[in-house]
């Protein structure tokens, strides 16, 4: 297993140099899709996407998936409880996850699980105060890594509407954020998976100049699991790209600048803004350039 990761660590070392020749501007790829000011983002609603998803789906069949000779595993996160109560160290899946949470807004349940007995909770409810006063509304893990400028990445999050998803209404902004991928500046995160009023998941992005850009949208039904993996290049230039994977299959290629403002990504999960209940598993980070067997869900369920 050492010589496997020691393997990966130096093919992807030797990765990191490699550009995308055929990488589009972050102008040529806005030109197909919709942009709105964070002021004007709900009262254009999530319906302006880009591309359709039925050109781009590609079915995945993880038996054929190349060998992960090139991606080391960084973080698992399952709930399992055996788990969650470990100490953190070299031998456990949860490594120094922060909890961003009031009272009991976050847990684990047995109710239903993406794999094993247990998996992660979150529940925010219309008479919650903000976290800690002043941060916001929220009930979120948050990931200690932080992704490196101009490497690849891949993450992945399998999440479960429950009926009672919809928890009323708070103060905050009229969002619902279940997946972030933040800078640590200001602001709004770079990449965030959200919950819309319609019942849709839909994926928004960031630009440089903090207008927004919708890049995919799906309905979903509730009391059932979904899977998603993304794989990305987190960079300020025009070779970067985020890669959407959405219950085995490619839903959208952004092709582009992929840091706004900052020069690393942390991961949020959980729910932040509107009251949501929302159940989550399998959370995943991922390094290298081959890494969708480790990061997905599918080869294991498969199996």
């Amino acid at each position: 297993m050492l010589l496997i990761a020691a393997l990966g660590a130096a093919l992807l070392a030797c990765g990191s140099d490699r550009t995308a020749d055929s990488a589009s501007s972050e102008a040529d790829a806005l030109a197909t899709t919709a942009a709105v000011t964070p002021s004007a983002a709900s009262a254009a609603g999530p319906g302006l996407r880009a591309t359709p998803t039925s050109s781009l789906s590609v079915a995945i069949d993880p038996d054929r998936l190349p060998r992960e000779i090139t991606a080391v595993m960084l973080r698992q996160v399952t709930y399992e409880v055996d788990e969650m109560l470990a100490e953190t160290d070299a031998g456990s899946h949860v490594t120094a996850e922060f909890m961003q949470a009031v009272d009991d807004g976050l847990r684990t349940t047995s109710e239903t699980a993406r794999r094993g007995a247990f998996a992660g909770e979150a529940l925010l409810r219309s008479g919650d105060p903000q976290y800690r006063g002043r941060l916001g509304y929220r009930a979120e893990w948050q990931s200690e890594f932080h992704a490196e400028r101009d490497q690849e990445y891949w993450y992945s999050a399998s999440y479960y509407i429950p009926e009672d998803w919809d928890q009323g209404r708070n103060q905050s902004f009229n969002d619902r954020i279940i997946f972030q991928f933040h800078e640590g500046t200001a602001g709004s995160p770079a990449f965030s998976l959200h919950l819309t009023d319609e019942s849709r998941f839909m994926m928004r992005r960031k630009r440089s100049d903090d207008r927004f850009q919708y890049l995919w949208s799906h309905p979903f039904e509730t009391d059932r699991w979904y899977d998603f993996v993304f794989h990305a290049k987190w960079t300020r230039d025009d070779d970067g790209f985020f890669r959407i994977y959405f219950n085995q299959e490619l839903v959208q290629d952004y092709q582009g600048r992929t840091l706004p403002h900052g020069s690393s990504v942390y991961t949020k999960w959980g729910i932040y803004g509107q009251p949501t209940h929302v159940l989550f598993d399998e959370v995943r980070i991922v390094a290298g350039e081959q890494g969708l067997r480790l990061a997905s869900p599918w080869p294991v369920i498969l199996q």
